[in-house]
């Protein structure tokens, strides 16, 4: 559940549930609100970069895609839903980080001295400042709570394309292992 694609999918779930519980849009369900990707991951993106004094552009991203004109409370709340949602996908994705890179350290010699880099490949962390600076500040957290002041130097980068070349290491390597 951190992949670009699901994380719209998460913010809407949340937001129909609290619609339904009369928490967000004055307890009505927006009809769009119930079809499955009427609120795409770009959609947290730009509402999680809203900074304006009333969350015009939060406004302006609930009307467009889910057909409502949201109160300023309704504003605020989707802004942290959108932001739970940035939250939970980044410690999952640091978490999961971190446990590679301690595999990688213990069991296959990398050297101490060496930065251990973590390549990512997709819209989400091309395009989601908030969240790549998410997935840092987790990663970077984790990392000090692992190994206190030791903490190994793991460097995040952009890859274009390494959806691909990640898929045709592990097929080689499974193949080597026959």
């Amino acid at each position: 559940m951190t992949a670009g694609a699901s994380l719209g999918e998460i913010a809407r779930h949340m937001m129909a549930t609290m619609a339904r519980e009369g928490a967000l849009f004055r307890g009505g369900v927006p009809p769009r609100l119930e079809a499955v990707g009427a609120f795409p991951t770009a959609c947290i993106s730009y509402i999680d970069a809203d900074n304006t004094a009333g969350l015009e552009t939060t406004g302006k991203v609930i009307q467009s895609h889910i057909s409502v004109t949201a109160s300023l409370a309704d504003r605020q709340m989707v802004k942290d839903i959108c932001g739970m949602v940035a939250h939970r996908c980044a410690v999952l994705l640091a978490m999961a980080l971190v446990a590679v890179v301690q595999h990688v350290r213990e069991n296959c010699g990398h050297p101490v001295s060496r930065p251990t880099v973590v390549m990512f490949d997709g819209g989400c962390y091309e395009n989601f400042d908030s969240l790549r600076a998410r997935i840092r500040g987790a990663t970077d957290q984790i990392l000090e709570w692992v190994y206190g002041d030791e903490a190994p130097s793991v460097e995040l980068k952009q890859c274009k394309g390494g959806s691909c070349l990640g898929a045709a290491i592990l097929a080689a390597a499974a193949l080597s292992k026959r």
